[in-house]
């Protein structure tokens, strides 16, 4: 018969006692724990993409504790659920989006719009999509638009149009906050002609108003308009410059004179 003390797992615990074998899990226990505590310290986290999207109605979110966007109907923007580093990305997709950063001196914000990206700190700025073109408004502080080779900087109150395709730019002073209508849900008028305050309207209604002439379409307007019924907004225009709307089918037409009944 075999002697019992003569096997493996005796002859181990006879080295190593019970005491002795506590203490080593307890500490391998520790420094386990450690390690694990470090790597989730330490280690980058993958960062999960996150969407904010729009159908017929505005919405406000506050992305980071610095970083504010409003967003227009109908559009989509994406965003990292952990921001890593000093710049903070997001990807405008679709539609039009109003960016307000307070970011610290060794921070950045970075917008990122089809092949153009647009980068600040402590400011505002409104970006539109239309089409192929990109629409940049700066509001308040110094913005950064860059594509490929081009790199354009824009200060407070103006304006940078951009085809994302071709290349094609236009920076120009912008002359009217009514791209701020949905934010403020009023259209505020301040001697605009008429025919840009009719493309703002067919934007934020999604109506076909044509002005039957060039004369009416270029007669100035001063006035504040609710966000509120068309028809309401139009009766206004019409009685202040003494036109009247008749409607066809899918559009509305805006003709010089006005019709007593």
């Amino acid at each position: 018969m075999t002697d019992k003390s003569s096997r493996p797992e005796a002859r181990i615990r006879q080295l190593y006692p019970q005491k002795q074998w506590t203490k080593m899990g307890v500490v391998g226990l520790t420094v386990l724990s450690i390690t694990v505590l470090l790597y989730a310290l330490f280690y980058p986290k993958r960062a999960v993409m996150l969407s904010l999207q729009t159908t017929n109605r505005v919405i406000t979110d506050t992305i980071t504790d610095r970083l504010v966007v409003t967003l227009n109907k109908n559009s989509v923007l994406y965003y990292p659920d952990i921001f890593s580093g000093s710049t903070k990305t997001v990807i405008l997709q679709k539609g039009e989006a109003f960016f307000n950063t307070k970011l610290n001196k060794d921070e950045s914000f970075l917008i990122s719009v089809k092949n153009v990206l647009i980068k600040g700190a402590d400011n505002s700025c409104n970006i539109k999509i239309t089409g192929e073109c990109i629409e940049i408004i700066a509001e308040h502080g110094t913005v950064q638009v860059s594509r490929e080779a081009d790199i354009i900087k824009l200060a407070a109150g103006e304006k940078l149009s951009i085809n994302y395709r071709t290349g094609w730019l236009k920076k120009e002073p912008n002359t009217d906050i009514l791209y701020n209508y949905y934010r403020t849900n009023l259209f505020t008028i301040n001697n605009t002609p008429l025919w840009r305050i009719i493309a703002v309207l067919n934007e934020a209604y999604g109506f076909d108003i044509i002005i039957a002439n060039k004369k009416l379409a270029n007669q100035p307007l001063t006035t504040t308009l609710k966000y509120g019924q068309l028809n309401n907004n139009l009766n206004i225009i019409c009685q202040t410059l003494n036109a009247h709307v008749v409607k066809q089918k899918n559009k509305i037409i805006i003709k010089s004179g006005r019709i007593f009944l």
